[in-house]
């Protein structure tokens, strides 16, 4: 009894060549749709990265706020100020004291000292007040 073995360079009977070729086709289809998602996916985390940069640019950038000293409203830049140079931006004399106006209290400032401007605060100058030598 024989049986039949293919002889090299010959197919076996069974062999689908058609199929065989579609899922050639198919599989080379799929790597060029792998390299696209690969190269999108790449487009987005670019574009993320940006965003990301805008919105922190955005978070420091300057913004601008009102606040009251002496019942005059003035726009100052919100961030941190040394008390010093704050009563300088809001015409402040330099002989006069600042306090913050909080919770109905007035909070005395010192001129070493520092303050956050964040919007709405209200602040009242006054002749120095104190001991003398």
């Amino acid at each position: 009894m024989a049986t039949e073995n293919p002889t090299e360079g010959q197919d076996p009977p069974d062999c689908d060549h058609a199929g065989l070729d579609r899922a050639e086709q198919a599989l080379k289809e799929a790597g060029t749709e792998l390299k696209e998602a690969r190269s999108e996916l790449e487009r987005a985390e670019h574009n993320l990265e940006d965003a990301e940069k805008e919105l922190e640019a955005e978070r420091h950038r300057a913004h601008e706020v009102v606040v009251i000293v002496d019942r005059q409203p003035h726009t100052v830049v919100a961030g941190c100020y040394e008390v010093a140079k704050f009563k300088v931006l809001v015409g402040v004399a330099a002989d006069r004291e600042l306090d913050l106006l909080k919770d109905g209290q007035l909070q005395p400032l010192d001129d070493a000292g520092r303050i956050e401007v964040c919007g709405h605060e209200v602040f009242v100058s006054h002749v120095r007040t104190g001991s003398s030598a």
